[in-house]
């Protein structure tokens, strides 16, 4: 579903997309919002009644979903040595990797997959909404096509709510 607001968004839509039938004006008011998701119930209790680490069994922690997904955002740095000196670059990092969290001492406050999973749907789905009003999943799918175990965040959510208390 597209709003085109401006001619410049038109025109990359008929760019990148030839041929798309754009809506009536007015009918975007009707469309369907998008599913609202969020956990509910305090930080707390998510984390001491929620076993994460049967929620996460059957997450690999390859990071695909991270790299897939549209509201992913983290990064990392690495400096590189140049011949006038180094270099600081930015790259795209997942938090479902292993040492993604590991400060520079060595200590790594997330060292199992159960906690960086926990960490990734609290963050979409607890800390953003809180923080921000709105959740870290536009609900496009990406993350369980690309996902090689099939894993849906957004089913994961799902469940966890019901068993809350």
């Amino acid at each position: 579903l597209a709003d085109v607001h401006t001619p410049a968004g038109a025109a990359l839509l008929d760019e990148f997309l030839p041929g798309l039938e754009q809506m009536p004006p007015g009918e975007t008011e009707t469309a369907p919002p998008p599913e609202a998701l969020a956990l509910h119930g305090e930080e707390k209790e998510l984390f001491e009644t929620v076993d994460w680490q049967r929620v996460s069994e059957t997450c690999l922690g390859c990071g695909a979903c991270t790299y897939v997904c549209p509201a992913c955002h983290c990064f990392a740095f690495r400096d590189v040595e140049d011949h006038d000196g180094a270099v600081r670059y930015r790259f795209w990092d997942s938090c479902m990797y292993s040492q993604f969290t590991r400060h520079a001492s060595g200590h790594n406050p997330r060292p199992n997959l159960a906690e960086r999973y926990r960490q990734r749907v609290l963050h979409k789905f607890l800390y953003l909404p809180q923080n921000v009003g709105l959740a870290g999943c536009s609900g496009c799918g990406r993350c369980v096509r690309s996902c090689p175990a099939g894993v849906s965040i957004r089913g994961v959510v799902r469940k966890i709510m019901e068993e809350l208390p």
